[in-house]
């Protein structure tokens, strides 16, 4: 049960944190550091959820 939660938070912080940096870049043009940003979120987030599951 407080593995599940600390999960949800953690997810929840994370999606929080994402959207808020994707807004304030979204101000400028879409570039290299913004699309470097998702590609490493998105590869961290993959390799949490294959931590947590093994």
């Amino acid at each position: 049960m407080n593995f599940s939660l600390t999960h949800k938070i953690i997810i929840l912080l994370s999606i929080i944190t994402f959207i808020t940096v994707y807004y304030k870049s979204y101000g400028f043009s879409l570039n290299i550091y913004s699309l470097l940003f998702i590609v490493i979120y998105l590869i961290m987030l993959g390799l949490f959820i294959k931590y947590n599951k093994s």
